[in-house]
């Protein structure tokens, strides 16, 4: 090997060595704030501000609520794009949840979850979310859910109503509400037409017993 090739071997793994101990830097960083975070329930403002970018926020896991969360503002004017991992809000609604991703640069959800037993409240979590276009939901959303701000895609649009509770016939029926903006409205019955109704504003009131 001459001397041109040993110091270029040199150089690679020096950026290997220093590329590993980057990550396991960030790793013990996360586990420490995971643990902080699981121990006291609190995500309040946990990843609000504007030193949360893309490049500073790198979870190494899900992030996992519970009904003693305290998960207030938890995105709050955060720069970050992309939440890159599922988003749980636990089994019952977290203790406190008000503006989770408000006025969040936040423009793809990942997945969140909603599992059966919470009743967490959609009024205030986007308000002034307005980059978000990709979310995806698992579980049933129960009560309001209110995403006017957002420029949200035709395909996440679908994915929320897929995910409403059917109130029809209940005593809940016409107690919550769905809000898109109107150009949300105006785009996703554009491309295409509800199961029923002529409006997907109507599909929602007349089948699933919801507002719009």
């Amino acid at each position: 090997m001459s001397i041109a090739e040993k110091l270029t071997t040199i150089a690679e793994n020096e950026q290997k060595v220093y590329d590993a101990g980057r990550e396991a830097e960030r790793d013990r960083l996360y586990e420490i704030s995971y643990s902080s975070m699981t121990y006291v329930s609190m995500f309040l403002y946990a990843f609000a501000g504007y030193a949360w970018t893309d490049e500073t926020y790198n979870p190494t896991k899900a992030i996992v609520m519970n009904s003693l969360t305290n998960a207030g503002f938890m995105f709050y004017y955060s720069q970050i794009t992309d939440t890159k991992v599922d988003i749980n809000l636990g089994a019952s609604a977290p203790a406190q949840s008000s503006s989770i991703f408000a006025h969040s640069k936040i423009k793809t959800i990942r997945k969140l979850i909603i599992p059966e037993g919470n009743y967490i409240d959609f009024t205030n979590q986007f308000t002034n979310a307005k980059k978000l276009e990709n979310i995806t939901i698992e579980g049933v959303i129960k009560k309001n859910f209110n995403i006017q701000w957002s420029p949200l895609s035709v395909v996440s649009m679908k994915n929320i109503i897929e995910h409403l509770k059917n109130h029809k016939g209940t005593a809940e029926e016409n107690t919550y509400t769905l809000s898109f903006s109107d150009d949300c409205w105006a785009r996703l019955n554009a491309d295409s037409a509800p199961p029923q109704e002529d409006t997907w504003q109507l599909y929602v009131q007349n089948v699933l017993g919801i507002n719009t």
